[in-house]
C-alpha cells in the first residue's frame, strides 16, 4: 500500500506535544482507511515533539516530518508544511483540529479528481452562508461570504498549483497567512472554489495553547483591516462587508468574550484608543461603546460576576490549561 496521492493533511507545530497527544491519535483513526499522509512541520519544538512523532510513525507509515533548524514564525512555518507535502491537494490543519468523524473525507473525496483551486470545508457547529454545495467563481462573491472564514486553520483544502503560484512572501507576518494567499491569488485569475457545506472538521483541543485574546484588537482589528483593505482587484464594498462580517459571524465581541478580553488586559482603555481608528470597520458603534464603558472596570473584579468562574472561562477558551496562573481561582 502507498499513501493516497490525492490528498494529504498538512499541520504546523511548535511545543504542542500535550496537544498532538490528543488530536493525531483521533486523526490517524478516522483516515486509516484511506491512506491519507500526514506532513508535519515542527518549528524547533522542545518538548519531545519529535521523539512523540517518531513513535506514532511505527504505527501509521503514512506520518512525514521535518523539524525546522530555529522557529521561524507561525506563517512561515504553514507555508513551509505546505511546500513539504507532495499531493494534488493539501489540507492545512492547525494542531488542535480534527477531522469530525470516520465518514468526514468521504465528502471530500468526490472531489479531488477534479481541479480546483481550494476546497473549502464547513466547520462544526459554525455559522455558515449557504447550506448547499456551490462553485464559487466570482472573486467578490467569495470574498464577502466566504473571506472571514478561511482564516480558521482547518477549513481549506489548497490545489498543490494554487500553492506554487501563491505569493506567501507578502504575508508573513499577517497572522492570516492562510486566507490572504488564497485571496490574493484569486484576485488575479479566473478561479474555481468549491464548498462542502456538511460539517467536516472541529476542534479537539487547546490544551497548551497560546491564545490571541491579548491581542484581539491588533490582530483582530488594525491587521485584518488593513490587510484586507490592501488586496488589489476587489470591490471596496465587499472589502468593507468580509472586514465587518468576521467579528459578526464569528460572534467575536460577544458579551462574554468582551469580559474576557477585559479580564485578560486584551481590552484596555488605552488599546481602545490606540486602535479606535480600525473598530468601526470591525463591528458596530454600540459594541465599542459597551467595550469603553467595560474599561471602566478593573480588570481583577471581572471574574467575580460569574457564579462558576471556572465553567465559563472553560466555555469560552474551550479549555483553561493556557491560563492557568491568570485565573483567579
Amino acid at each position: 500500500m502507498v499513501a493516497n496521492q490525492l490528498l494529504s493533511i498538512c499541520i504546523p507545530t511548535y511545543n504542542r506535544m500535550k496537544t498532538l497527544k490528543e488530536t493525531l491519535p483521533d486523526l490517524i483513526r478516522k483516515i486509516r482507511n484511506y491512506n491519507i499522509a500526514i506532513y508535519i512541520s515542527d518549528n524547533a519544538s522542545t518538548d519531545k515533539t519529535e521523539d512523540y512523532i517518531t513513535s506514532l510513525q511505527s504505527d501509521y507509515p503514512y506520518i512525514f516530518y521535518k523539524k525546522n533548524i530555529s522557529n521561524l514564525g507561525a506563517d512561515k512555518n504553514a507555508e513551509n508544511v505546505l511546500k513539504f507535502s507532495t499531493t494534488k491537494y493539501r489540507w492545512l490543519m492547525a494542531d488542535h483540529y480534527i477531522v469530525t468523524d470516520e465518514t468526514s473525507i468521504n465528502h471530500i473525496l468526490p472531489l479531488l479528481k477534479e481541479d480546483y483551486d481550494a476546497i473549502i470545508v464547513n466547520y462544526k457547529n459554525r455559522k455558515i452562508i449557504r447550506n448547499t454545495r456551490y462553485i464559487y467563481t466570482d472573486k467578490n462573491m467569495f470574498l464577502e461570504e466566504l473571506g472571514w472564514y478561511i482564516g480558521m486553520m482547518c477549513t481549506t483544502i489548497y490545489h498543490k498549483e494554487t500553492i506554487m503560484k501563491a505569493k506567501f512572501e507578502n504575508f508573513n507576518n499577517s497572522f492570516f497567512l492562510q486566507s490572504l494567499v488564497l485571496l490574493n491569488y484569486i484576485s488575479m485569475r479566473k478561479f474555481k472554489i468549491a464548498w462542502i457545506p456538511e460539517e467536516v472538521t472541529w476542534a479537539f483541543s487547546i490544551k497548551g495553547s497560546k491564545s490571541w485574546h491579548e491581542d484581539v484588537l491588533p490582530i483582530f482589528a488594525q491587521s485584518w483591516t488593513k490587510n484586507i483593505l490592501n488586496l488589489n482587484s476587489f470591490d471596496e464594498t465587499s472589502k468593507k462587508v468580509c472586514i465587518k462580517r468576521h467579528a459578526a459571524q464569528a460572534n467575536l465581541f460577544s458579551d462574554k468574550n468582551i469580559l474576557l478580553f477585559r479580564y485578560i488586559n486584551g481590552i484596555t482603555f488605552f488599546k481602545m484608543v490606540k486602535y479606535l481608528h480600525y473598530l468601526p470597520k470591525v463591528t458596530t458603534y454600540d459594541k465599542i461603546t459597551k467595550m469603553f464603558l467595560i474599561c471602566i472596570i478593573p480588570s481583577r473584579f471581572i471574574p467575580m460576576i460569574w457564579k462558576n468562574k471556572r465553567e465559563f472561562f472553560k466555555q469560552v477558551l474551550g479549555g483553561i490549561e493556557c491560563y492557568q496562573q491568570k485565573l483567579l481561582f
